[in-house]
């Protein structure tokens, strides 16, 4: 391979190091970032799975949430609540509706919420003491958390990782390839030149 073809290879080994350092870089931060929010916001991410909010949040969002008492919730917030009572199973649509049930514990409300994609109302209200008021929107966010979950992600983080550690080590932060002084020419070649001119000067 010439000078010119090892200095274009190290350049590209060198952006593909940079790209894997960056991507890996950018993943840690988040889900650190991911963390603190959870723990001093009480902010909690989840994954949208059906397309009754779009096209505002779309299928495969990730969408941050803060706890708040269900008495600051006003309509046209968009708020997640269980879809039933004593379940895990989520709904996220936007309030309609606030009423204060008879005979409720303070703080208890009754939110009538609609899908923006949606033509009427949920077919019964929620009754709850609590809700997740949406706070963002992260479109595709959903899609790159699955994947990182499962067992596929956890193969192509740990090939990130491992590829960049490799080239951080085997690529050269100087500008020249193997063999090569900074001016570019080899030194093979620079020593015939000094030969060649010695000789013309005897």
């Amino acid at each position: 391979m010439t000078g010119t073809g090892y200095r274009i290879a190290w350049r590209v080994l060198r952006l593909v190091r940079s790209v894997l350092l960056t991507t890996t870089a950018v993943l840690g931060a988040a889900s650190i970032g991911a963390v603190v929010a959870g723990l001093v916001l009480d902010v909690r991410p989840l994954v949208v799975v059906s397309g009754s909010m779009e096209p505002g949040i779309p299928v495969g969002s990730l969408i941050a949430g803060r706890t708040v008492p269900a008495d600051q919730v006003e309509v046209g917030d968009v708020v997640t609540v269980p879809r039933r009572e004593g379940t895990t199973d989520l709904v996220t649509h936007r309030v309609v509706e606030v009423r204060t049930p008879d005979g409720a514990d303070p703080g208890v409300r009754e939110l009538v919420l609609r899908g923006d994609a949606n033509e009427t109302d949920d077919p019964m209200p929620y009754v709850v003491g609590e809700v997740r008021r949406h706070v963002a929107t992260l479109p595709g966010g959903g899609y790159v958390v699955r994947t990182l979950q499962s067992g596929r992600g956890v193969v192509v983080m740990g090939g990130v990782l491992v590829a960049a550690v490799v080239l951080t080590f085997a690529v050269p932060p100087a500008d020249g390839a193997p063999g090569q002084r900074a001016g570019g020419g080899s030194a093979p070649r620079d020593r015939g030149r000094h030969r060649a001119a010695a000789g013309a000067r005897g």
